[in-house]
């Protein structure tokens, strides 16, 4: 399933794009959940809100808030770094302007289906290897790191540890949020402080776990049980 999200005052465009995706997903045999948007305010009431889409067709042009605004807000205010938005316009003279809020493409109207298409297959592709990182940000820029290197999380305060090897990267954060975002056939959430990868624990205690080097993390009392049943669900040796 891809959640696809079009904005633009022009129902003409809207519709031109509505039939164009919904042509491409098909032919790639991708499930589609594509909403359509006249204005950037309902937009933004949605998103804040808590609906989320992978991909956003987003017009520049608009009344109210035109679509860099759109785009600043969703990244800023909403703090949605993995919605990939593709800025469709009319006139060339944004491009510049656009960098700051990190589009994946830049259309020129009138659309042309083969352009959608690309753009819309490399957004598929770059799904595929978003799903495989963790993202975060500092300020204002956006960093990532593959799942496979994080050895835990730690939550000190309002600040939260990434632990790989080698290297510790913080940012802040609640953990409780950033464990909502992991895959948890990767990941166990064993202490109000920590999220530890499986693939990095060794051993485990009544109360501990050690990790592969040499590491030894606390599992708190109200998560001893759901930690067990999480351990039946997995062999350590086939994650390692």
């Amino acid at each position: 399933m891809i959640r696809i999200a079009v904005c633009d005052d022009d129902m003409k465009t809207c519709n031109l794009l509505e039939e164009y995706i919904a042509k491409i997903c098909d032919d790639m045999d991708v499930k589609l959940e594509l909403h359509i948007y006249d204005n950037s305010t309902e937009l933004c009431e949605c998103v804040q809100k808590g609906q989320k889409y992978e991909v956003l067709f987003l017009d520049i042009e608009m009344p109210n808030r035109n679509g860099i605004e759109v785009g600043s807000y969703l990244r800023k205010n909403c703090g949605d770094d993995s919605i990939q938005i593709v800025y469709i316009s009319g006139s060339e003279s944004y491009a510049m302007k656009l960098f700051e809020t990190h589009p994946v493409n830049f259309l020129i109207k009138p659309l042309a289906y083969e352009a959608v298409e690309e753009t819309l297959k490399n957004s598929l592709e770059l799904m595929n290897t978003m799903a495989q990182k963790f993202v975060y940000r500092k300020k204002q820029d956006v960093y990532f790191v593959d799942y496979r290197d994080i050895m835990y999380f730690k939550s000190n305060n309002r600040k939260v540890q990434i632990v790989i090897p080698d290297q510790t990267l913080d940012f802040y954060g609640k953990l409780e949020e950033i464990y909502q975002t992991l895959p948890e056939s990767r990941f166990l959430y064993i202490h109000k402080s920590f999220i530890v990868n499986i693939a990095f624990i060794k051993t485990f205690e009544y109360s501990s776990l050690s990790l592969l080097n040499g590491e030894v993390l606390p599992i708190s009392q109200s998560r001893r049980k759901a930690i067990r049943i999480a351990q039946e669900s997995f062999t350590l040796g086939g994650n390692k």
